[in-house]
């Protein structure tokens, strides 16, 4: 399994999460490996923190899915509108 080893070294994984991409990928082609996650932790209000775990669990994703899309959506925006920060 030298593809296993190259794929879990190349982007951080771990060998058992690599073989999964490999034997998928074997079944059907192609397959996207994620990025590497970080923790970041914030502080919101507790409704806030309710309103996105309920939307998150009704679009049936994990909340730090949803969080990623949330922020992404909303950072893309500011750069088409020119808001882009430091």
């Amino acid at each position: 399994m030298a593809a296993t080893r190259q794929l879990a070294r190349q982007h951080r994984l771990s060998e058992r999460q690599a073989r999964r991409y490999v034997e998928r990928a074997r079944q059907g082609g192609r397959v996207e490996v994620p990025t590497a996650t970080v923790v970041f932790t914030v502080k919101v209000a507790g409704v806030l923190a309710r309103r996105a775990r309920a939307q998150a669990k009704r679009r049936g994703q994990t909340l730090s899915a949803f969080v990623t899309h949330a922020l992404l959506a909303f950072l893309e925006r500011g750069d088409a509108e020119g808001r882009s920060g430091p």
